[in-house]
């Protein structure tokens, strides 16, 4: 195995006939270095096998919609193409891969999902779809507003509330999980902002709190944060010994702070993997780290407009060597009720990859976000279905009669709707034929159909004998479109019947048209 500065020592290996790795930082420099070595000549017809690590991190091209390409996207795409190497993209997030424009090299031509083993603790246990704030999951502390403004106030010595919680419940845990468990160790997560000189503040800060409860354990029995503290974990761990032993056992344990962010001599690898340790840091922590046996989380980390794969990548919580029933996640409530949006979205990815195939992949937002950064998909935006927004076809197929009468014969228009399944919706939307549907094509709406639960509820909406002219600018009756507005979190389809005259604009046969709409609380990214 070679990294990038065994050049010399990779050329004389070749001389053997043993395989060999590389490894590569993802860096303009190391690239253009290494296309140089791997010559037409020194390949001798050979393709490379191509690894890519965290493949949405910087291998996209990140100027791609300034008509232009970036540094590390063009030499991999230098390494890739010229030798028909295998390119292997793997990450965790794959929302911007496969976003990616059909013709890009980066787009996948297939793909395997690999699934958590049993024992994971993931999305579902931190941040279930059915989160109702006024009946929380054992493991979600709420904290009240933001309290990220009252900690980088440098004139406030006192922590916040949340925090001030959050310290005694990790306190408690690492005691516990070490001292009596004999586990190697217990870590606690204090994830705020991207700013270096926030987690220096905030480490100081904290580093004054915990002198202060270890130069007075004694008042830890009156008060009133421990004490809660103690009262939420013994729910959870019946296990857990008196307050007296635990705060004897709190004594003899000693939490190191780890400050992780990008500034010289904090680097990621050189994390302890046992202790006590609390860790306080910004980016590094957005991706590819495991921080071990972390049970206890504080995060008070916000952002304007949020992209799902880059807030996705923040749930460090995840992991497998924990113990379930004393995880706690911090969070101030509209926080941690966006993340259990996000987890809807990525389950119902995840599940889409089981079992779909790769072109039918679609990306599903909650309303409000971005599936990930617009700078590496050719008009993001713009090609984003909306939920709550109604779609007809501006080019029908007039030649679909057929078909569609038979999709829709079981449907008669007499109802004013029928409640259907998305399993029953998916082949009448498709006898409609090949389409344009405003934003995306009908093949587009087909993949974000697939992307719902299949025994979702979807409203269909049958008329016949309508004479309506082209070009009308929209298809649906007054009465219609008041019906459709009463299911927001539906999809609801729409079937016209049209006599199709040619006086109206048509080519003179009746056909089918459809208008469709998604259910109003999502989005759906399709690029073909």
């Amino acid at each position: 195995m070679f990294d990038e500065v065994g050049d010399v020592d990779f050329l004389k290996s070749l001389g053997t006939a043993t395989p060999k790795m590389l490894v590569l930082k993802k860096e303009g420099r190391v690239l253009r270095k290494w296309n140089h070595i791997f010559t037409a000549k020194l390949l001798g017809g050979r393709s490379l096998f191509i690894v890519d690590d965290e493949a949405d991190a910087t291998g996209l091209n990140t100027a791609v919609n300034k008509g232009l390409q970036s540094e590390i996207n063009r030499q991999l795409e230098a390494l890739i193409v010229p030798h028909r190497s295998f390119f292997l993209q793997v990450t965790a997030t794959p929302q911007a891969v496969f976003l990616q424009g059909k013709n890009s090299t980066f787009r996948p031509k297939t793909h395997i999902f690999f699934p958590p083993g049993k024992d994971y603790l993931g999305g579902d246990f931190f941040f279930p779809n059915t989160f109702d704030p006024s009946k929380p999951p054992f493991n979600h502390i709420a904290t009240e507003g933001m309290e990220l403004v009252d900690l980088l106030d440098a004139n406030r010595t006192e922590l916040p509330k949340g925090l001030r919680l959050a310290l005694h419940s990790y306190l408690i845990t690492a005691a516990y999980r070490i001292r009596v468990e004999k586990d190697d160790g217990c870590s606690f997560l204090l994830h705020p902002s991207i700013n270096k000189l926030d987690h220096s503040l905030i480490s100081s800060k904290v580093s004054a709190y915990l002198q202060n409860i270890r130069a007075n354990l004694g008042a830890l029995t009156t008060n009133e944060d421990f004490i809660k503290a103690y009262a939420d974990l013994k729910s959870s761990k019946p296990q857990l010994p008196d307050i007296d032993t635990i705060i004897r056992l709190i004594g003899l344990t000693t939490p190191v702070i780890s400050v992780l962010n990008s500034a010289r001599g904090n680097l990621v690898r050189s994390i302890p993997k046992s202790g006590a340790n609390i860790f306080i840091g910004g980016n590094v922590l957005s991706r590819g780290i495991v921080l071990p046996r972390l049970q206890t989380t504080y995060y008070c980390r916000s952002a304007k407009r949020i992209n799902l794969d880059t807030y996705w990548q923040h749930s460090r919580a995840f992991g497998y060597d924990r113990d379930a029933a004393l995880i706690r996640v911090f969070m101030p409530p509209q926080i941690y009720s966006m993340f259990c949006q996000l987890n809807e979205s990525v389950s119902r990815l995840f599940n889409a990859l089981a079992n779909n195939s790769t072109d039918e992949i679609t990306v599903l937002t909650p309303k409000g976000t971005r599936a990930t950064r617009s700078n590496v998909v050719n008009q993001l935006d713009t090609s984003t279905i909306l939920g709550g927004v109604s779609y007809f076809a501006d080019d029908p197929d007039q030649k679909n009669l057929t078909t569609a009468s038979s999709a829709l014969s079981a449907y008669s228009e007499v109802e004013e709707f029928h409640k259907i399944t998305i399993e029953q919706a998916i082949p009448i939307f498709k006898s409609f034929g090949d389409m344009h549907l405003g934003v995306a094509e009908a093949s587009q709406f087909i993949s974000a159909l697939q992307m719902l639960e299949t025994t979702e509820n979807c409203i269909l909406i049958v008329r016949k004998g309508r004479r309506i002219s082209r070009n009308t600018g929209s298809l649906i009756s007054p009465n219609d479109r008041e019906l459709m507005s009463r299911f927001p979190r539906s999809t609801v389809l729409i079937a016209y019947e049209l006599t199709g005259e040619k006086q109206l604009g048509w080519d003179g046969d009746a056909f089918w048209i459809p208008n469709i709409k998604l259910p109003n609380h999502l989005g759906f990214h399709a690029k073909q």
